[in-house]
């Protein structure tokens, strides 16, 4: 190979080499989005108190635990000897943009521990542009003590309304 042919190659595996490396990056931070790691919370004025840690090895996916504080574990009467529900763990994962799929799974338990009912929530959540509020979409089954709930029908479906929640950011503390 003389040494034009070998000059004009060395660049234009330079030129593509550059190419390949500079052109991915946005378009791959743009199909990422947001994060959706961190804490969020949900404001009781919005009619549902929630708090939640979002965890993940990666931005697709990840696992989550969420608390409840103001839940009745007797599902209104129907668990009279239900004291205490768990909070819900789960597992979640990006579907798209800033859109993300949940499922979590909580108990409701007697003075002995014993389950009472399970509870499987699942549907997904929009974070907003700003990334740090999102749009929950979520439906809680609920299960009989000892059913599966994968594989048996609930005893209760509870679609919850849309929601907003918000994620924990620092602040500066007042002096």
């Amino acid at each position: 190979m003389n040494k034009k042919w070998f000059c004009i190659a060395s660049a234009l595996t330079v030129f593509l080499l550059l190419t390949y490396i500079a052109l991915p990056a946005p378009v791959i931070a743009e199909e990422k989005g947001c994060s959706f790691q961190g804490s969020w919370y949900g404001d009781p004025t919005d009619g549902i108190a929630w708090i939640v840690n979002v965890q993940g090895s990666s931005q697709a996916s990840g696992t989550s635990d969420l608390e409840t504080p103001g839940f009745d574990p007797t599902l209104s009467g129907y668990f009279p000897n239900a004291v205490k529900g768990t909070s819900l763990k789960g597992v979640w994962e990006r579907i798209g943009g800033n859109t993300f799929a949940m499922s979590l799974i909580g108990l409701g338990v007697d003075e002995f521990g014993q389950t009472e009912w399970i509870a499987k929530m699942s549907g997904t959540t929009t974070l907003a542009a700003d990334c740090n509020s999102e749009m929950l979409t979520l439906t809680v089954e609920f299960f009989e003590s000892g059913d599966d709930p994968y594989e048996d029908e609930p005893f209760l479906v509870m679609p919850l309304p849309v929601h907003p929640g918000y994620r924990i950011v620092v602040t500066p503390s007042p002096m």
